[in-house]
């Protein structure tokens, strides 16, 4: 109990609000666990690149028996030095919502964004481990029929959901690398903030590629003991150039 107050207590206040006066739904991408951060090794350390890659699955539905897929694509420039590195470049994706059980609205919406992401940490390094803290940062447009249906929503009912055509979203996280040879990372990384609230992620990367999946692994109470299902699944890939 103690490790889920926790966690609520980290939530925006809305999310709060929610388990008292009613649902709330959010940006379709808000639920996803924050990007692993793309790292060089030691045989590109120094080296500025070029990274295409992809992520998606089932990221999170708030309700029972909903869903949220979602694809994101990520084109960024890599920049590192010897004790930091940087990502930067746009993000776009494309996703569908099931809503179940609301006042009439059921059925499924498509939605679809795009916006500049931003990636960065620095670190020390003892032996073959690096530890380090980070910072995500992404400005976000979402279109839709998913946030339409939130405005015909706020039009029709007392609900009050965010309709926002954009959204800032930020995290921070500690990482964690240990460096298996000179052409080869294993990386652990919490995000803490927006998306994903607490969204922890293992990452392997190679010279020319690298392989991650994140989660978001926790459920709370909601409004009229409905779960609000936050636990997820999401995995991704890409290629250095």
């Amino acid at each position: 109990m103690g490790f889920r107050k926790s966690i609520l207590c980290l939530f925006p206040l809305i999310i709060f609000l929610s388990s008292c006066t009613g649902r709330t739904y959010y940006h379709g991408i808000q639920m996803a666990p924050m990007p692993s951060i793309i790292s060089n090794t030691h045989s590109t350390e120094g080296k500025n690149n070029f990274y295409f890659g992809f992520d998606g699955g089932n990221v999170g539905s708030v309700y029972k028996r909903e869903h949220n897929y979602i694809l994101r694509s990520h084109y960024l420039f890599l920049f590192n030095t010897k004790y930091s590195e940087l990502n930067f470049g746009i993000t776009g994706y494309k996703g569908e919502y099931k809503v179940n059980n609301f006042y009439g609205y059921d059925g499924i919406y498509g939605y679809y964004g795009y916006g500049p992401e931003f990636n960065g940490n620095i670190f020390f390094k003892i032996q073959n481990i690096s530890i380090g803290l980070g910072l995500y940062y992404a400005y976000l447009i979402e279109e839709g029929d998913y946030r339409q249906f939130r405005i015909d929503v706020n039009n029709s009912t007392y609900y009050n959901f965010d309709t926002n055509l954009g959204k800032h979203y930020l995290s921070f996280y500690p990482i964690f690398k240990r460096h298996l040879s000179n052409s080869s990372i294993l990386t652990f990384q919490c995000g803490i903030g927006d998306p994903g609230f607490i969204s922890p992620s293992f990452s392997f990367h190679h010279e020319h590629y690298t392989l991650w999946i994140g989660c978001l692994p926790y459920t709370i109470k909601g409004f009229d003991e409905q779960p609000l299902r936050f636990s997820s699944i999401i995995l991704g890939a890409g290629y250095k150039f």
